[in-house]
């Protein structure tokens, strides 16, 4: 059962290390309460990383680490590491060890928001990138069609024996059961490559 454990979109001036560590005793004793609570169902907290505070594989690995509880563990999005400007394969090799679940997914990124219609004057903006703690922006798409590695990630994920569960997370622009159709098809070829 995944959980979070901040709202996603905080401004980037509070997302700074130091409140981080200032807040992490109280998230691992909540983190604590939860899988105590859950263990008695036989059930895994997983936290995700995910929004731009509690993401990045440093910092959920620690979280992890700390709360030192067999069923607390990580959803692992190998998308996600880019809200806080964070390379996917970095977040892939930190984070794999602790993953009891795998979000495949995949983005646009750009370093101008200008060229994606992002910023400027409000009525040409384009609504549907987000902007990551640095400045980037991003978009969701198809897996395999954005600038993640996902077929280098899939295969790192694969020689790695990790067997737990693999999901698409698709949230492009495309229609829906085609973005997500063709994604699950795209992770699938990429997890059966040698």
């Amino acid at each position: 059962m995944r959980s979070d454990l901040t709202k996603w979109g905080r401004p980037p001036e509070s997302n700074v290390i130091e409140n981080f560590e200032k807040d992490l005793p109280k998230l691992v004793e909540i983190c604590r309460q939860l899988a105590d609570y859950a263990k008695q169902f036989d059930i895994t907290i997983t936290v995700e990383n995910h929004g731009t505070y509690i993401n990045g594989g440093d910092r959920i690995r620690r979280l992890i680490t700390s709360v030192d509880k067999p069923n607390f563990r990580c959803t692992l999005d190998i998308g996600n590491g880019l809200c806080v400007d964070e390379d996917p394969m970095v977040t892939v090799q930190t984070l794999l060890p602790f993953s009891a679940t795998i979000h495949f997914k995949d983005f646009l990124i750009r370093k101008d928001g200008t060229a994606c219609g992002a910023d400027g004057p409000a009525e040409f903006r384009v609504a549907s990138w987000l902007t990551t703690n640095y400045g980037n922006y991003l978009k969701g798409t198809i897996v395999g069609d954005g600038d993640v590695d996902v077929v280098r990630i899939a295969k790192y994920i694969k020689q790695s024996g990790y067997n737990g569960a693999i999901a698409i997370e698709f949230e492009g622009m495309e229609e829906c059961k085609t973005g997500a159709k063709t994604s699950l098809n795209n992770v699938k070829r990429y997890m059966s490559m040698k």
